[in-house]
């Protein structure tokens, strides 16, 4: 679950509890740190759960949607998918099919290609499958923790299949 926060007219906030913000719910749990992000990727932070969140200094009229990811290790390496950035839902499961990785080490990938099912395991990446239209290009966003930087990995749907592996330890894309 990647929760979204809205904020509006927030002049002088300073910073809000995860409790102020309604994180506090026990389903939304499922990580112990996220990165948080707006659209262009501009003012990411680093949240730990319990931690307070830097609320932006917002004027009258304006306002933000901060998305939060949460923050994954494989390999050793910290990392959150940030999705498609361009979209009002940046993550969903009507784009994003299919998402493996085991033990933080391994990763098994499931790839589909005209009616054949191939299984490959790959160690220390991750994998993404999505849903689209053919000669769609679709733009994925990562957070390395690591290396406090974002990568962007881009893939066109052919025969309405896009497939991409995004490796932490060397915040890339294949």
């Amino acid at each position: 679950m990647f929760p979204i926060l809205f904020f509006s007219e927030t002049s002088d906030v300073g910073n809000a509890s995860w409790k102020g913000l309604g994180m506090d719910d026990p389903d939304l749990a499922n990580a112990d740190s996220y990165v948080a992000y707006n659209s262009n990727a501009a003012a990411v932070q680093l949240v730990t759960r319990g931690d307070e969140v830097v609320v932006p200094d917002l004027n009258t009229d304006e306002f933000l949607l901060m998305m939060m990811a949460p923050v994954w290790t494989l390999g050793g390496h910290e990392f959150a998918l940030l999705g498609e950035l361009k979209k009002i839902s940046p993550v969903s499961n009507d784009r994003i099919k299919e998402l493996s990785f085991l033990d933080g080490q391994v990763v098994k990938i499931t790839m589909e290609v005209r009616q054949l099912q191939h299984n490959t395991e790959i160690h220390s990446c991750s994998h993404f499958k999505f849903q689209g239209s053919d000669g769609e290009v679709v733009d994925i966003d990562f957070f390395s923790v690591d290396e406090n930087s974002s990568k962007t990995c881009s893939c066109t749907f052919k025969s309405e299949l896009c497939s991409m592996i995004y490796d932490p330890a060397s915040n890339s894309c294949a």
